[in-house]
């Protein structure tokens, strides 16, 4: 499965080698891509706002940050990017408390050849059913709205009607009241 749309990948990694790692795996998935491997806190939140990635791939332990501090800026900044932990061991507890953070999965580096691309596949799959969805709950927002719009505009045109009707009612009404009036009238002179 070659995946045709072109991917914005930032990948939070300090080992050179693992992060080459990364890429020559996504590209022997037939993945394209353009990756920007950041080390820092301060070049990871900068990326978030200049990159605009459509994947985070990171690393968990690094010199003077972490894989759970990243998640929850890239949530705080880029809530809809999914986020995979890309890392060298991690505990069964850090993985569990990584993922109800909101990762979308972890990849061991161990197990990169077997699970990153599939992981990939599958995180990318959901953020873009995700947004699919999105999509038709606005448009279904819309739709509602639209149809209440027409509601109201119709409600308030037969309200008019009613009250012409009831006008026109009332003139004959009237209208017959004086007809009666002037055929007693008349009924009386003669």
């Amino acid at each position: 499965l070659i995946v045709a749309e072109f991917l914005r990948i930032l990948v939070l990694e300090d080992n050179p080698v693992d992060a080459e790692l990364v890429q020559f795996e996504l590209n022997e998935a037939g993945f394209s891509f353009t990756a920007n491997i950041v080390q820092t806190e301060e070049d990871f939140v900068q990326e978030l706002l200049e990159f605009s990635p459509d994947l985070i791939l990171s690393d968990y332990d690094l010199p003077r940050y972490n894989g759970a501090l990243a998640l929850a800026e890239a949530r705080r900044r880029c809530p809809d990017t999914p986020f995979i932990l890309v890392t060298g061991a991690v505990s069964e507890d850090r993985a569990i408390e990584i993922l109800t953070q909101g990762a979308k999965d972890y990849v061991l580096k161990s197990r990169l050849q077997q699970r990153l691309v599939p992981a990939v596949r599958r995180a990318l799959a959901e953020a873009e059913e995700q947004k699919a969805r999105r999509k038709a709950e606005e448009e279904l927002r819309a739709a509602h709205k639209n149809l209440e719009s027409q509601v109201a505009e119709r409600t308030a045109e037969l309200q008019r009607q009613i009250e012409h009707r009831r006008q026109i009612e009332e003139a004959l009404l009237r209208y017959n009241e004086r007809l009666e009036l002037l055929s007693y009238t008349a009924s009386r002179l003669l």
